[in-house]
């Protein structure tokens, strides 16, 4: 008994740690989707100033982290526009609920991203198929994969 009580500890002390560890992920995970959504949105503006990008990603970020796993902790990011590029950066510190037992208060978080500014009317469009097992099922009278396939094929001629 008195062995698994002074094992008891630091167990509750490494699966608390563990909450607060995935608790820090989702909500680095939400920053880095506001700071992404803001940097593109930043980035695609035609024809602003370097004030108005920073203005208008500052605005989307803030707007973006005011729900989720993040919108208690209150991020701060900062937007810079280098060399036709929105480059952003973001932190946060987020306080434990476990790992307080062990003398840790506070763990920070941080996300970057860096978006191109767009100046002329060219685009790279991606097309990313799923053949996955799932793919393989039938829907509306055909195969996902072929419909896929046969959708992928026409959005590339009509375009």
């Amino acid at each position: 008994a008195a062995m698994l009580a002074i094992a008891a500890v630091p167990l509750f002390i490494a699966a608390g740690a563990a909450i607060d560890f995935v608790r820090l992920s989702a909500a680095q995970t939400h920053v880095q989707a506001a700071l992404d959504a803001s940097a593109l949105a930043a980035a695609s503006i035609k024809d602003a100033t370097v004030a108005e990008r920073i203005a208008f990603a500052n605005a989307t970020f803030d707007l973006n982290v005011k729900q989720g796993a993040a919108a208690t902790l209150k991020p701060t990011a900062a937007f810079q526009v280098i060399e036709e590029k929105v480059v952003s950066t973001a932190s946060l510190q987020m306080p434990t609920t476990f790992m307080a037992l062990a003398g840790i208060d506070m763990m920070n978080g941080s996300s970057q991203s860096e978006v191109g500014i767009i100046l002329d009317k060219k685009a790279e469009v991606v097309l990313v198929l799923d053949y996955s097992g799932s793919m393989g099922e039938e829907v509306g009278g055909s195969i996902k994969y072929k419909a896929m396939r046969d959708a992928a094929s026409s959005l590339v001629e009509n375009l």
